[in-house]
């Protein structure tokens, strides 16, 4: 049974996406659940994510936050070898 066709009534946002996609994947290779569990199984993700939208959403910009401070991090880092890498080339 092809379950993909149920992944665009979960958000649109990556993880939840890559998420969905394993779960209806692992979904329809079982064949030992009937199709009504399988059904029964995408309602409970769908009430899941629903009530849980803002807890998501804000660890994701959470997650972005952090992103964002490592790469900050990691450019400070790279400019300030840059200089030193400069001031020993002109010494």
């Amino acid at each position: 049974m092809f379950l993909e066709t149920y992944l665009d009534e979960f958000p649109d946002t990556a993880p939840i996406q890559e998420f969905m996609t394993l779960v209806l994947n692992g979904l329809s290779k079982n064949s030992f659940l009937s199709i009504s569990k399988k059904h029964d199984i995408i309602a409970w993700y769908k009430a899941y994510f629903k009530e849980n939208s803002s807890l998501i959403n804000e660890a994701l910009a959470a997650e972005m936050a952090e992103q964002a401070y490592h790469m900050n991090l990691a450019a400070q880092k790279l400019r300030i070898t840059l200089e030193k890498t400069e001031e020993t080339n002109h010494n």
